[in-house]
């Protein structure tokens, strides 16, 4: 992805000095070396998206007809330099992590802990992805990467994200100590009642 034009050599059989090389479907400027090779040049423009290219061998008529095979434009490695922010409070409903670095396509996605969330691609330089109430249930260390499919493509190095734990649920520990008071209480009402009577 993002090289400079090339000379593409296609081998085979039964091509004819009528026949094409096409990129995509387009039209490639075609030499006829044998019945066996071709070549055609790719032009710099072809390769600036990565992805998978279809090559053709196209023969007009009378006769004639098309073969395909498959090219590879290799995306880049991504590389994750920062994310913000880089903690949340456990039990959040939810928050947005906006990664910069370089390298990013339109296929990249931000990853937790190895899982790919909903990335919105913003430039070469950006990506963002809302992390999920589900993903911020727990306290913990997170490693967050970039990441890039095949063809080429791969993994960035990790930035850890810190989700603190959750808070206590308010007046847990109050309404616990309050029930074993009244438990108490109620277990010493005979004995004060028995001493009463005797003082009296």
């Amino acid at each position: 992805m993002g090289g400079a034009a090339f000379t593409l050599t296609v081998n085979g059989s039964n091509f004819q000095s009528v026949s094409k090389v096409q990129w995509n479907g387009s039209a490639l400027t075609t030499s006829y070396v044998s019945g066996n090779t071709l070549t055609a040049s790719v032009p710099a423009a072809d390769l600036a998206s990565g992805g998978y290219a279809t090559v053709s061998v196209v023969t007009p008529a009378p006769g004639g007809g098309s073969a395909s095979a498959s090219f590879a434009v290799d995306y880049p490695v991504p590389i994750l330099s920062a994310i913000s922010p880089t903690s949340a409070q456990g039990g959040a409903s939810s928050v947005t992590i906006t990664a910069t670095g370089s390298n990013f396509v339109p296929v990249s996605t931000i990853d937790w802990n190895g899982k790919a969330l909903s990335t919105s691609y913003v430039s070469a330089t950006q990506l963002s992805a809302s992390v999920p109430a589900g993903d911020l249930a727990a306290g913990g260390s997170i490693a967050v990467t970039a990441a890039t499919p095949a063809p080429g493509g791969g993994t960035s190095s990790a930035i850890t994200f810190a989700v603190s734990a959750p808070p206590a649920a308010p007046g847990g520990g109050g309404g616990l100590g309050m029930f074993s008071l009244l438990l108490l209480a109620c277990l010493n009402l005979p004995w004060l009642l028995a001493q009463r009577r005797r003082r009296a």
